[in-house]
């Protein structure tokens, strides 16, 4: 699953990491560092997201769960789910700060992939010329192509994400509702 475990003593660490988290960073075992040396490993662009957060962790007990990206000891990008908590004493001080951390790179990719099949499905049903809109299952308009703005005398940021019945009441008890209701009870096209 590629999941480890990582804690923080306080008030200056060092950061204590599961052999699974040192698998994740590349590095050969678990590791004990300086927790500045932890931060390095996160891309330069994410390294003032993860001291802000776990700062307010530290400060106020506010716990945080990032996506955000490493480079290993190898000098891969990796993509990285961070999670952290407080640990309180009796008295309610926060004394150390201790979390998960997972390589989610696949996950990512996986999104990435996703959106650009999106993109590209979005762009196919853009240049078609005849009208075209999808509907989720609570018959909120998902996609309108530019023909079916036209067609129906709206924009497109109009219609996207309302519900088909308000944005258009005249249509509700016609035949046009009775046929698209029974086309999804079928799961046809309509």
């Amino acid at each position: 699953a590629k999941v480890g475990g990582w804690s923080v003593a306080l008030p200056h660490g060092p950061i204590e990491w599961s052999a699974e988290t040192a698998a994740i960073h590349e590095l050969p075992e678990a590791r004990r560092l300086p927790i500045e040396s932890g931060i390095e490993f996160y891309a330069r662009e994410c390294r003032d997201r993860i001291r802000a957060v776990f700062a307010r962790c530290v400060a106020d007990g506010v716990p945080y769960d990032e996506l955000l990206q490493i480079v290993t000891a190898r000098g891969r990008r990796v993509w990285v789910r961070t999670i952290g908590e407080a640990v309180r004493d009796a008295s309610g001080a926060v004394v150390a700060v201790r979390g998960a951390f997972q390589d989610v790179s696949e996950l990512m990719t996986a999104r990435e992939r996703e959106a650009e099949a999106n993109r590209r499905l979005a762009a196919t049903l853009d240049d078609i010329s005849d009208a075209f809109m999808m509907l989720d299952h609570d018959w909120r308009m998902t996609f309108v192509n530019g023909r079916a703005g036209e067609v129906l005398g709206r924009s497109r940021a109009e219609l996207v994400g309302r519900n088909v019945w308000d944005a258009f009441p005249q249509a509700v008890g016609s035949v046009f509702q009775r046929e698209y209701e029974l086309a999804a009870a079928r799961r046809e096209p309509a």
